[in-house]
């Protein structure tokens, strides 16, 4: 096995840890309450009906919000940044109801007149559904998304997902303490 198989392997294994805090598509509220508003942001999608179709929880992978959920935090945050090749956001994804369709290729981040796109190799599923398909009701998909390298984190920045947004930020990564 290489390092990178290996890095991999346990990033799933990690990951597999942080589905016990989510519910029905949602971060269960005791967790979700402790990330501060600027780390985190909740979106809620609408199909053409202006029924409600997707709600996606998302929250900035750092110090702070890794301590909620691992015990291990620089190991398992310099994993993800390793792997994705920069600093990273926990995604849960779920559909209200029905069956709804998502697609990690649908996110975008803006700031300032910038508008960045997430590409296939900028997220890592962990789950099958956070690949990209339509997901059953009662599902969650879950995974990890790049933050590109052109958003200053240190000032808000939008994270979209096709016509939603909300805003992000700042973020204090403390990158002095990066040890890959």
């Amino acid at each position: 096995m290489t390092k990178k198989m290996v890095e991999r392997l346990v990033v799933v294994l990690v990951v597999l840890l942080a589905v016990s805090v989510a519910v029905s598509g949602q971060v269960k509220g005791e967790y979700w309450a402790k990330i501060p508003g600027a780390l985190k942001a909740h979106l809620i999608t609408t199909d053409y009906s202006g029924s409600r179709a997707l709600s996606i929880m998302c929250f900035a992978l750092t110090e702070q919000t890794a301590k909620l959920i691992w015990t291990d935090i620089p190991t398992v945050r310099n994993m993800f940044e390793s792997t994705l090749g920069g600093h990273c956001m926990l995604v849960y994804v779920g559909p209200y109801g029905a069956n709804e369709y998502f697609w990690p290729g649908s996110f975008d981040y803006t700031q300032e007149h910038t508008q960045y796109t997430i590409g296939y190799g900028d997220y890592y599923a962990m789950s099958d559904a956070f690949g990209g398909a339509e997901m059953k009701a009662d599902t969650i998909a879950w995974g990890i998304i790049r933050i590109p390298d052109g958003i200053d984190t240190s000032k808000i920045f939008k994270i979209w997902y096709d016509d939603e947004s909300a805003p992000v930020g700042p973020i204090d990564f403390d990158d002095a303490s990066k040890k890959y």
